[in-house]
């Protein structure tokens, strides 16, 4: 017995060994997979982060999207030279992208860089598949997004509302839950076609099991070991039952929705409408019910999240910096010479330095990440050559937030550089945070109006200011924490 007890303690002491020098025989296997093959290369192999480096990272963080920080740490240290480096997403070797270059290579050509296949392997919606199924659905649900100035009514019912509610309020306004209250409810309404009334502050079981499941799924531990998903645990017993609760609710617009068309009901022309009503009429390309749901989804989820925390840093950013705050308003009363109740989507697409300003801001705190790619045969990337069957992934915040691309002054905030002359010098895929390319965000323009006239409605009647002590939101990537801001009125 005593035996079994020394053997069974030194090979624990010897795990820790075990592990280290296995992380060593790896990395230089990886090593000799990227070599050079032309004078852009700057080392004789792609420089590559150690897999238990990569994992410790990612296992920092309590949020998926977190990991961008030691990314961008990685490229400082390893990539900045070549504009490209190897690291890991979770287990899996990833080849991480910054150089504008390659990005522009692996963004244009998706039959030789194809999604990554085995993330969120059980849905099936526009933003993950690739291929036929791709084309399929961009068939479909294109015709949807022709035209979002059909929501622009919507839009300005609710931001009125947001502007009415912010003018009751006697003290400090929170900006993350009145902001993501505000595009729960305009999102409800132009995808699924239901008021959940957040901004009045009504009770919905929909939605609270929405925010839970949100809230939830994107653990980097379950991305990295995603068989825990499956265990009986309460945490993942309560997980799936709030995903139930939403899908069923889900599930039941479509079918509503279906109904509604096969009884030539037009009554309104929701997101989710327009998808049926294009299957209904096309006799090629037919959608499953499935599908459908997981589009309602992403479209909700990517719609709600990313608008409420981009709207976020504006407002933190026109706080601080009152300079341009006041550029930004001269030129709404410039554009609508002061008649903002007659504001038209014609005088919106007029406001050049908001612009400019919206393009800064999601420079410095783009809205989501990237998913990785696939190499479908040996290519070269920076110099490098990078096998058949690799993870390749372009780093928004990496390429946005480089001295190499940006200059010296790549982290003021200036929303100057988007304009004129200066503009022009700025590769077109140095900014890629709605992705570019045949894959760029389907939802852009839907996006863009919303904060286009939120802004334009809020500086018009607000003066904007931190409160004393603010937290600093130079380096976040959303804004999930409380902060809040003073309105003045305008006079």
């Amino acid at each position: 017995m005593t035996i079994v007890l020394v053997v069974i303690l030194v090979l624990i002491c010897l795990l820790p060994l075990a592990i280290y020098l296995s992380s060593i025989l790896i990395d230089h296997k990886v090593r000799n997979k990227f070599k050079r093959v032309d004078e852009r290369a700057k080392h004789s192999t792609l420089r590559t982060v150690n897999i238990l480096t990569a994992l410790a990272n990612l296992l920092s963080f309590s949020d998926i999207r977190a990991p961008v920080f030691s990314e961008f740490e990685s490229y400082e240290k390893l990539g900045k030279e070549d504009g490209i480096f190897h690291s890991y997403l979770g287990l899996t070797g990833n080849v991480v992208v910054v150089d504008p270059d390659a990005i522009k290579t692996v963004m244009l050509h998706s039959t030789n860089y194809p999604k990554y296949p085995s993330f969120f392997k059980r849905s099936s919606n526009l933003v993950v598949i690739d291929g036929d199924d791709w084309k399929k659905q961009r068939h479909v649900i294109n015709p949807a997004f022709y035209n979002v100035s059909k929501f622009y009514p919507t839009f300005e019912e609710h931001i009125d509302k947001f502007i009415r509610n912010a003018e009751q309020q006697s003290g400090p306004v929170n900006v993350p839950k009145n902001l993501t209250n505000l595009t729960v409810d305009i999102l409800g309404a132009t995808v699924l076609g239901q008021d959940f009334g957040a901004q009045d502050s009504k009770f919905n079981t929909v939605i609270d099991s929405y925010y839970f499941t949100f809230h939830n799924a994107f653990r980097p531990l379950y991305i990295v070991l995603p068989f825990l998903t499956k265990l009986p645990t309460k945490f993942n017993e309560e997980f799936y039952k709030h995903l139930n609760t939403f899908d069923d609710f889900i599930y039941g617009l479509i079918q509503k929705a279906h109904h509604k068309y096969k009884n030539g009901v037009n009554d309104q022309e929701t997101l989710l409408d327009l998808m049926i009503k294009t299957q209904h009429e096309d006799s090629e390309y037919k959608l499953s019910d499935k599908a459908l749901r997981d589009n309602a989804v992403i479209f909700f989820l990517a719609g709600h999240e990313t608008t409420a925390n981009t709207l976020a840093f504006e407002l933190y950013r026109v706080g601080r910096h009152p300079e341009i705050q006041q550029k930004l308003y001269e030129e709404i009363i410039d554009v609508t010479s002061g008649d903002i109740k007659n504001l038209t989507l014609d005088l919106l697409q007029r406001l050049e330095y908001m612009d400019a300003f919206i393009k800064e801001s999601t420079r410095l705190h783009p809205p989501a990440s990237l998913s990785g790619r696939i190499t479908t045969q040996d290519v070269t990337l920076c110099g490098y050559h990078i096998p058949k069957g690799t993870m390749v992934t372009p780093s928004i915040y990496s390429v946005q937030h480089s001295d190499v691309y940006y200059g010296p002054d790549v982290k003021q905030f200036r929303p100057e550089r988007w304009m004129g002359e200066e503009a022009k010098k700025i590769h077109r895929f140095a900014h890629i945070a709605f992705s570019a390319g045949p894959r760029v965000c389907i939802g852009n323009n839907f996006s863009l109006i919303e904060q286009k006239l939120f802004l334009t409605k809020f500086l018009y009647k607000f003066v904007v200011k931190l409160q004393p002590g603010q937290v600093n939101l130079e380096a976040a990537l959303d804004v999930n924490i409380d902060f809040a801001i003073t309105l003045l009125k305008r006079e």
